[in-house]
């Protein structure tokens, strides 16, 4: 069992994530994306891909803003690669987080 100086450190964590993340949201209304992922062994296969253009599909059908966090630079350039841009950036806690935001087309 932890400590409750330990469980105290982790709770303050947790605001803290959250504080940043509610600082970044959009006020306006949006499609969050997230978490995205294919698992390694079927990475570099296309499946990644196909999944974003889908929803990115469903984003201009429904003429929606969407917006996502990335913490792996190398994600960056692959959702640029859907039309998104990076619009913020901003260390939480050890991690750099990339915000990244895509206009209905």
């Amino acid at each position: 069992m932890e400590s409750p100086s330990t469980e105290a450190s982790d709770a303050d964590r947790l605001v803290h994530l959250r504080s940043i993340l509610a600082a970044h949201d959009l006020d306006e209304p949006h499609w969050h994306v997230g978490p995205v992922g294919v698992e390694p062994g079927f990475q570099q296969m296309g499946m990644g891909r196909a999944a974003m253009r889908l929803l990115c599909e469903e984003f201009d059908e429904h003429g929606r803003v969407s917006w996502l966090k990335t913490a792996k630079p190398e994600n960056v350039r692959f959702y640029i690669g859907h039309g998104f841009d990076v619009v913020e950036e901003s260390s939480m806690l050890a991690v750099h987080l990339w915000f990244m935001r895509r206009e209905p087309q």
